[in-house]
Protein backbone atom coordinates (compact mmCIF):
# COMPACT_ATOMS: atom_id res chain seq x y z
CA UNK A 1 0.00 0.00 0.00
CA UNK A 2 1.42 3.37 -1.01
CA UNK A 3 1.86 6.55 1.02
CA UNK A 4 2.42 10.25 0.44
CA UNK A 5 6.18 9.67 0.92
CA UNK A 6 6.53 7.31 -2.06
CA UNK A 7 7.47 10.04 -4.59
CA UNK A 8 10.41 11.05 -2.38
CA UNK A 9 11.95 7.57 -2.27
CA UNK A 10 10.76 5.75 -5.40
CA UNK A 11 9.71 8.48 -7.79
CA UNK A 12 6.12 9.29 -8.78
CA UNK A 13 4.16 6.26 -9.95
CA UNK A 14 1.01 8.26 -10.58
CA UNK A 15 -0.01 11.89 -10.62
CA UNK A 16 -0.98 13.13 -7.14
CA UNK A 17 -4.52 14.36 -6.65
CA UNK A 18 -4.56 18.17 -6.72
CA UNK A 19 -6.52 19.03 -3.58
CA UNK A 20 -4.55 22.13 -2.57
CA UNK A 21 -6.80 24.62 -4.36
CA UNK A 22 -9.86 23.34 -2.52
CA UNK A 23 -8.02 23.67 0.79
CA UNK A 24 -6.99 27.23 -0.07
CA UNK A 25 -10.58 28.17 -0.84
CA UNK A 26 -11.74 26.79 2.51
CA UNK A 27 -8.96 28.53 4.42
CA UNK A 28 -9.60 31.76 2.50
CA UNK A 29 -13.26 31.63 3.49
CA UNK A 30 -12.36 31.02 7.13
CA UNK A 31 -9.95 33.99 7.07
CA UNK A 32 -12.58 36.27 5.51
CA UNK A 33 -13.22 38.36 8.65
CA UNK A 34 -9.51 39.19 8.88
CA UNK A 35 -9.09 40.11 5.21
CA UNK A 36 -12.15 42.32 4.97
CA UNK A 37 -10.53 45.58 6.08
CA UNK A 38 -6.94 46.87 6.07
CA UNK A 39 -7.36 49.10 9.14
CA UNK A 40 -6.51 46.56 11.79
CA UNK A 41 -3.37 45.54 9.87
CA UNK A 42 -2.30 49.16 9.58
CA UNK A 43 -2.94 49.66 13.29
CA UNK A 44 -0.61 46.73 14.06
CA UNK A 45 1.93 48.26 11.64
CA UNK A 46 2.05 51.31 13.93
CA UNK A 47 1.48 49.82 17.39
CA UNK A 48 3.98 46.94 17.32
CA UNK A 49 6.95 48.96 16.01
CA UNK A 50 6.10 51.80 18.39
CA UNK A 51 6.08 49.64 21.52
CA UNK A 52 9.19 47.78 20.36
CA UNK A 53 11.09 51.06 20.05
CA UNK A 54 9.66 52.35 23.35
CA UNK A 55 10.64 49.24 25.30
CA UNK A 56 14.08 50.42 26.36
CA UNK A 57 12.92 53.92 27.41
CA UNK A 58 10.10 52.31 29.42
CA UNK A 59 12.56 49.92 31.05
CA UNK A 60 14.93 52.76 31.89
CA UNK A 61 12.23 54.95 33.42
CA UNK A 62 9.74 52.52 34.96
CA UNK A 63 11.55 49.20 35.11
CA UNK A 64 10.17 45.84 33.89
CA UNK A 65 6.63 46.61 35.04
CA UNK A 66 6.53 49.70 32.82
CA UNK A 67 7.63 47.73 29.76
CA UNK A 68 5.12 44.95 30.48
CA UNK A 69 2.27 47.44 30.92
CA UNK A 70 3.30 49.17 27.68
CA UNK A 71 3.25 45.91 25.72
CA UNK A 72 -0.09 44.89 27.25
CA UNK A 73 -1.59 48.28 26.35
CA UNK A 74 -0.35 48.09 22.74
CA UNK A 75 -1.62 44.54 22.26
CA UNK A 76 -4.96 45.36 23.90
CA UNK A 77 -5.39 48.40 21.63
CA UNK A 78 -4.54 46.46 18.48
CA UNK A 79 -6.62 43.45 19.48
CA UNK A 80 -9.59 45.66 20.39
CA UNK A 81 -9.49 47.40 17.02
CA UNK A 82 -9.13 44.06 15.24
CA UNK A 83 -12.16 42.68 17.09
CA UNK A 84 -14.18 45.78 16.26
CA UNK A 85 -13.26 45.55 12.55
CA UNK A 86 -14.18 41.86 12.44
CA UNK A 87 -17.53 42.40 14.18
CA UNK A 88 -18.36 45.54 12.19
CA UNK A 89 -18.23 43.64 8.89
CA UNK A 90 -20.94 41.55 7.33
CA UNK A 91 -22.21 38.66 9.39
CA UNK A 92 -19.87 35.72 9.09
CA UNK A 93 -20.70 32.18 10.12
CA UNK A 94 -18.40 30.52 12.58
CA UNK A 95 -16.68 27.57 10.96
CA UNK A 96 -15.05 24.52 12.46
CA UNK A 97 -11.88 25.28 10.52
CA UNK A 98 -11.67 28.85 11.83
CA UNK A 99 -12.12 27.57 15.39
CA UNK A 100 -9.39 24.96 14.85
CA UNK A 101 -7.00 27.57 13.44
CA UNK A 102 -7.58 29.93 16.37
CA UNK A 103 -6.96 27.11 18.84
CA UNK A 104 -3.78 26.15 16.98
CA UNK A 105 -2.64 29.76 17.13
CA UNK A 106 -3.38 29.89 20.85
CA UNK A 107 -1.31 26.75 21.37
CA UNK A 108 1.56 28.23 19.33
CA UNK A 109 1.38 31.38 21.47
CA UNK A 110 1.50 29.21 24.60
CA UNK A 111 4.66 27.50 23.32
CA UNK A 112 6.22 30.89 22.51
CA UNK A 113 5.29 32.19 25.96
CA UNK A 114 6.88 29.14 27.60
CA UNK A 115 10.08 29.57 25.57
CA UNK A 116 10.07 33.30 26.40
CA UNK A 117 9.71 32.51 30.10
CA UNK A 118 12.69 30.17 29.92
CA UNK A 119 14.78 32.80 28.11
CA UNK A 120 13.89 35.40 30.73
CA UNK A 121 14.75 32.93 33.51
CA UNK A 122 18.16 32.32 31.94
CA UNK A 123 18.75 36.04 31.36
CA UNK A 124 18.61 35.98 27.54
CA UNK A 125 16.27 38.95 27.14
CA UNK A 126 17.81 39.98 23.83
CA UNK A 127 16.59 36.75 22.18
CA UNK A 128 12.89 37.47 22.81
CA UNK A 129 12.21 39.63 19.70
CA UNK A 130 13.85 37.03 17.44
CA UNK A 131 11.88 34.16 18.98
CA UNK A 132 8.57 35.97 18.56
CA UNK A 133 9.39 36.94 14.98
CA UNK A 134 10.12 33.30 14.17
CA UNK A 135 6.84 32.21 15.79
CA UNK A 136 4.86 34.86 13.89
CA UNK A 137 6.66 33.97 10.68
CA UNK A 138 5.90 30.28 11.09
CA UNK A 139 2.23 31.01 11.70
CA UNK A 140 1.88 33.28 8.67
CA UNK A 141 3.84 30.93 6.43
CA UNK A 142 2.02 27.73 7.28
CA UNK A 143 -1.59 28.64 8.04
CA UNK A 144 -1.83 32.16 6.64
CA UNK A 145 -0.25 31.14 3.36
CA UNK A 146 -3.16 28.82 2.69
CA UNK A 147 -5.73 31.54 3.39
CA UNK A 148 -4.29 34.64 1.71
CA UNK A 149 -1.00 34.70 -0.29
CA UNK A 150 0.21 38.05 1.17
CA UNK A 151 0.25 36.36 4.59
CA UNK A 152 2.95 34.07 3.26
CA UNK A 153 5.06 36.99 2.11
CA UNK A 154 4.74 38.60 5.54
CA UNK A 155 5.74 35.25 7.05
CA UNK A 156 9.00 35.33 5.11
CA UNK A 157 9.64 38.89 6.31
CA UNK A 158 9.16 37.79 9.92
CA UNK A 159 11.24 34.64 9.57
CA UNK A 160 14.19 36.43 7.97
CA UNK A 161 13.97 39.27 10.48
CA UNK A 162 13.83 36.72 13.29
CA UNK A 163 17.11 35.23 12.10
CA UNK A 164 18.58 38.74 11.87
CA UNK A 165 17.38 39.56 15.39
CA UNK A 166 19.06 36.44 16.78
CA UNK A 167 22.38 37.19 15.07
CA UNK A 168 25.02 38.13 17.67
CA UNK A 169 25.39 41.85 18.21
CA UNK A 170 22.11 42.80 16.54
CA UNK A 171 19.36 44.97 18.03
CA UNK A 172 16.46 42.53 18.20
CA UNK A 173 13.89 45.21 19.03
CA UNK A 174 14.89 47.22 15.93
CA UNK A 175 14.49 44.09 13.79
CA UNK A 176 11.10 43.45 15.40
CA UNK A 177 9.97 47.02 14.76
CA UNK A 178 11.06 46.96 11.12
CA UNK A 179 9.56 43.54 10.37
CA UNK A 180 6.18 44.09 12.04
CA UNK A 181 5.87 47.53 10.47
CA UNK A 182 6.69 46.31 6.97
CA UNK A 183 4.80 43.02 7.23
CA UNK A 184 1.54 44.47 8.55
CA UNK A 185 1.70 47.43 6.18
CA UNK A 186 2.11 45.04 3.24
CA UNK A 187 -0.83 42.90 4.38
CA UNK A 188 -3.01 45.99 4.79
CA UNK A 189 -2.16 47.20 1.29
CA UNK A 190 -2.87 43.73 -0.13
CA UNK A 191 -6.24 43.59 1.66
CA UNK A 192 -7.17 47.00 0.27
CA UNK A 193 -6.12 46.00 -3.26
CA UNK A 194 -8.08 42.75 -2.96
CA UNK A 195 -11.21 44.65 -1.89
CA UNK A 196 -10.90 47.02 -4.85
CA UNK A 197 -10.61 44.08 -7.27
CA UNK A 198 -13.80 42.63 -5.88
Amino acid sequence: MGSEYDPIFRGPEREPVDDLEAVRQIFGSAAGPFTRSPWSWWAWAVLLPAIALLTRPLLARYGPSGAIIGWCAAIAAGGGLEMWVVRAGAAVERTTLATWVLRSQANLSFVAAAVSGALIWWGHFDALPGVWLLVLGHSFLMLGGLAFPPFRRAGWIYQLAGLGALWPGQDGLAWFAAATGLGNLAIGLAVRANRRRR
